[in-house]
């Protein structure tokens, strides 16, 4: 593979998270606010972000449980599984809005200004 080529594969995985955030968020939000979802954690006293670390260790888990039958299958009949893919998917989707939920709340702030 050329760096053009994962460069065009990465495009078009991030093109395709994309798509599926935007569902997801008028699935999974009643309102304007893309974490009102993610909020629901507060209510057994865990953080947004502690709910979504639990969100991603999940799929970690879930990964790991398909990689494992996929390498139990024959040499000539591996595929990859198609929730393979859609978990990977999902993972990508919880880590950008990890990634965006912190930087809204710390507003750019580096940790020591946070201290």
């Amino acid at each position: 593979m050329t760096r053009g080529e994962f460069e065009k594969k990465a495009e078009k995985i991030f093109q395709d998270c994309l798509s599926i955030s935007k569902g997801k968020q008028s699935d999974y939000c009643a309102n304007a606010d893309p974490f009102d979802n993610l909020r629901k954690s507060e209510l057994c006293g865990a953080s947004i972000e502690q709910g979504i670390f639990t969100r991603l260790a999940d799929k970690f888990s879930r990964v790991g449980s398909l990689i494992k039958k996929m390498n139990s299958v024959g040499e000539g009949q591996r595929i990859l599984d198609e929730s393979l893919q859609d978990t990977l998917d999902d993972l990508i989707n919880y880590t950008m809005l990890l990634k965006i939920y912190l930087e809204e709340k710390y507003d750019g702030q580096t940790a020591e200004q946070i201290k």
